[in-house]
């Protein structure tokens, strides 16, 4: 089973409040696709964020200090 997260630029998540390019977004899928078409949706709009597999998560969040989100913990970073 496959685990997903993304990663996004400054000029992404323009209406959360949040640092984009602090932000973490543990998927929650198995399947890539699926989590990646989620984010081309209301409210994301997110064709250009970056999807990696899980295991590379604890290296990102140790060299950058991303925090980590789910979809619902982001989601009520919505303005």
């Amino acid at each position: 089973m496959n685990k997903f997260f993304a990663t996004f630029g400054g000029g992404q998540l323009k209406d959360f409040d949040v640092k984009p390019m602090d932000v973490m977004l543990l998927s929650g899928e198995d399947n890539e696709g699926m989590f990646r078409m989620k984010l081309r949706q209301e409210p994301f709009n997110n064709e250009y964020c970056t999807t990696y597999p899980i295991d590379r998560a604890a290296g990102m969040m140790d060299d950058y200090g991303m925090t980590t989100y789910t979809m619902n913990e982001l989601l009520e970073r919505h303005k």
